[in-house]
């Protein structure tokens, strides 16, 4: 059975970057694996008690959204949650960068994937956390050989009809301005046979944040980038992701 290997840097990566690759992967008899650097503690911090709450509670969402893309099972990378998804804590970009790199190293030697599913060196929504993911994944991927990289990315002309249909919707400033998208050439993979499931797994995370009319979404709270990616997808009709394959060589040594 091919396997394939999706490594993140927070829970709800998944679900913005590879939902539809996982999914297909799946449905031709694949096992895929799930990876996560952090608890993605932030996005629940203020809503518990404390920080192993809020990293409980994130995993929890995570394990769901997992459940329903059909991945059999999930790790830490590196130590258990050795980095924290906090401003001022230890985060995944303000590691060593060859300490994520030989992380993922391990990674690969622990999974034995014929596959990583990640996010591009631009980070996808240009989070500095996924962009050290995203790096590291790319260089760990070199070193070691026999595998292959398919890295999510965004067209610039997806990410500017997003916020053209957020601009639509009376917001203008949408997100952390960081989803930029790029200009380089991708592959788009049709996904739109996902499309239900994709937004259930979207739901894990915020209720109604796949399924509920993004009109009601943008009008009952702040517009971070998660609903700057529902746009994107909303102007796309969920019908592809794009992926940049930055790796695809065999070597013979696999010691960093």
């Amino acid at each position: 059975m091919p396997k394939a290997v999706a490594i993140h840097a927070h829970p709800d990566d998944e679900v913005f970057a590879n939902a539809g690759g996982i999914l297909d992967r799946v449905s031709s008899g694949w096992n895929v694996v799930g990876v996560v650097a952090t608890g993605g503690e932030a996005s629940e911090i203020r809503r518990v008690s404390d920080v192993t709450e809020a990293r409980r509670t994130r995993l929890a969402k995570y394990e769901r959204s997992l459940d329903l893309l059909g991945v059999s099972s999930w790790a830490w990378l590196g130590d258990e949650a050795e980095w924290e998804d906090l401003p001022g804590g230890h985060t995944v970009a303000s590691e060593d960068p060859d300490k994520l790199i030989a992380a993922v190293i391990h990674a690969i030697e622990r999974t034995q994937p014929d596959e990583i599913l990640t996010v591009g060196v631009d980070g996808l929504t240009g989070h500095p956390d996924h962009v050290a993911i995203g790096r590291a994944v790319h260089k760990a991927a070199h070193i070691y050989g026999d595998v292959s990289v398919h890295a999510a990315s965004l067209p610039r002309a997806a990410v500017k009809a997003g916020y053209r249909l957020l601009a639509q919707l009376g917001h203008t400033n949408a997100g952390s301005g960081r989803v930029r998208g790029t200009h380089a050439a991708l592959d788009p993979i049709s996904v739109g046979q996902w499309e239900i499931t994709r937004r259930a797994a979207m739901d894990t995370y915020r209720t109604g944040l796949g399924t509920a009319d993004i009109d009601s979404l943008v009008n009952t709270g702040s517009v971070g980038d998660s609903l700057v990616m529902r746009a994107i997808f909303e102007s796309n009709h969920w019908a592809d992701e794009f992926y940049q394959r930055t790796v695809e060589e065999s070597h013979t040594n696999h010691s960093p």
